[in-house]
């Protein structure tokens, strides 16, 4: 009993491995963390597994892992807010240009793009088996309820 309860306590942090392994730890009950990762080349596999509904949804969590794992578009966010501040204005053409065109550091902030992604790789699924189509308040909701569930928040 212990045992089990043990799996169900944790999060693969940040997964990038295999359908296989995905498997694997949703069979004991482990919560998957899924990151920008998801919208990488790399990330087809964890798309296809969430298309598939290998991934219930009551063990997915959404994470950035800021300021690594950045992905294009990022920092759009960020950046829109920090092009209006005094220091970015004072910076030359090139140094504006590298900020950007970079994709790390990741951001907090691009938490919303990671969720996208995961809606819309659920929802791939869902329409090829005639369901009907989550929102993205939906996904977001029952995700943040897993990581109140999983962490023991107290929120009233």
């Amino acid at each position: 009993h212990n045992r089990q309860q043990f799996w169900k306590r944790m999060v693969v942090h940040c997964f990038t491995g295999t359908t296989s392994q995905c498997q694997f730890y949703i069979s004991k009950g482990c919560s998957i963390g899924i990151t920008g990762y998801i919208h990488k080349p790399a990330g087809h596999h964890l798309r296809q597994a969430l298309a598939d509904n290998l991934l219930p949804l009551h063990q997915i969590m959404i994470e950035t892992d800021a300021p690594y794992m950045g992905f294009n578009g990022c920092r759009e966010s960020y950046l829109r807010d920090v092009e209006q501040t005094p220091e970015y204005k004072g910076y030359n053409g090139k140094k504006r240009k590298k900020m950007r065109k970079a994709i790390y550091p990741n951001v907090p902030s691009a938490l919303p793009l990671v969720l996208s992604g995961v809606t819309d790789a659920l929802n791939e699924g869902r329409k090829l088996r005639g369901e009907e189509l989550y929102s993205e308040a939906f996904v977001g909701e029952a995700c943040t309820r897993n990581a109140i569930n999983m962490f023991k928040f107290n929120v009233a």
